[in-house]
């Protein structure tokens, strides 16, 4: 029967065992069964031996195996994926130590989730409270856009090109002699004009994603603290372990969620979407919806002063012009 299963984050760990042989070679001939797997930070040599010699490639990942003589050397993942991948004997080892690792990786998580099951409840609902505030508004900034500013945001989230370009009317004189007699000719040309970048708005999707993630961790926890761990399945168990995990990843997606809306509401973000407005929208509402987001007040007064204030902001490049949005 083999022995318990390691997991090796250290090289000088495996160097120091007694049955480790920095000089033996291993091969599919030789090949035994498997100690476990180790993921190091330093670099550590192959030691498979293929028909064309030593790999002696360096890796970080692998594993440990052993030698029908009992001696141990390190089989990086390169070899194990392509050299001893044909070999039964070797894949069903490697499943084993797989499996194995993560039964521990598991059950210790299991333990130090009971252990600290305060300040992991605690932890949870006020993630999951701060998710549901962020969720709450995004989803009042969606409703409040008119359907052109809407179209436009989707546009630019699916496509990546948040440009803002509008079109402005290039007027020149021509002086054309006709029948004898000059005439002024006026010669009107629109053409493109780019007034910066829109900041990516996070999709309602991705931000309902990260409200359920953070609820199913939540009630994982609850339901891993009220039950009868005797009764439960490993799989059951992995299940509510793998979603309470879940939580600094779905906290990180918070943050960069959180700091998204923060640069899609700074004023001169915002004040975009007043030449992204097509000719069906409600360009007073356009303009409340800025200020609504701002925490500004958006009365009629209020939209015409951000009207002058926005065009005041764009008048370089607009020059006093006739525009249209695109």
């Amino acid at each position: 029967m083999s022995e318990k299963t390691v997991y090796f984050t250290d090289f000088d760990v495996v160097r120091n065992r007694a049955t480790f042989d920095a000089d033996a070679e291993i091969s599919l001939e030789n090949f035994e069964r498997l100690t476990g797997a180790y993921h190091f930070t330093q670099e550590v040599i192959c030691q498979v031996r293929t028909p064309g010699g030593v790999c002696h490639q360096k890796h970080k990942r692998g594993c440990l195996g052993v030698m029908k003589d009992g001696r141990e050397a390190l089989i990086g993942n390169r070899c194990a994926d392509h050299y001893f991948k044909s070999d039964l004997k070797f894949s069903l080892e490697r499943k084993r130590v797989k499996d194995e690792i993560e039964r521990q990786r598991i059950f210790s998580q299991y333990h130090t989730i009971l252990a600290e099951q305060e300040t992991q409840r605690e932890a949870l609902s006020l993630l999951h409270w701060q998710a549901l505030q962020t969720s709450a508004m995004i989803k009042s900034w969606y409703k409040g856009f008119q359907p052109g500013v809407l179209r436009f945001i989707y546009n630019a989230g699916k496509t990546g090109n948040g440009n803002v370009v509008i079109e402005t009317e290039h007027v020149t004189t021509e002086i054309r002699v006709i029948e004898g007699e000059e005439q002024e000719k006026r010669i009107s040309k629109w053409l493109p004009e780019v007034l910066g970048r829109l900041s990516p708005l996070p999709e309602e999707r991705v931000v309902q994603d990260m409200v359920d993630g953070a609820g199913k961790a939540k009630d994982a926890l609850d339901t891993l603290i009220a039950c009868d761990p005797e009764a439960l399945s490993f799989r059951k168990l992995k299940t509510l372990v793998t979603a309470i995990d879940s939580a600094d990843l779905i906290s990180q997606q918070q943050n960069d969620i959180k700091a998204d809306a923060e640069r899609f509401k700074q004023r001169t973000n915002l004040q975009l979407l007043f030449f992204v407005q097509d000719r069906w929208d409600d360009s007073d509402r356009v303009l409340a919806q800025i200020l609504r987001m701002r925490g500004n007040k958006y009365t009629p007064a209020d939209i015409r002063r951000e009207e002058k204030r926005i065009l005041a902001t764009f008048a370089s490049q607009i020059k006093e012009r006739a525009w249209r949005a695109v």
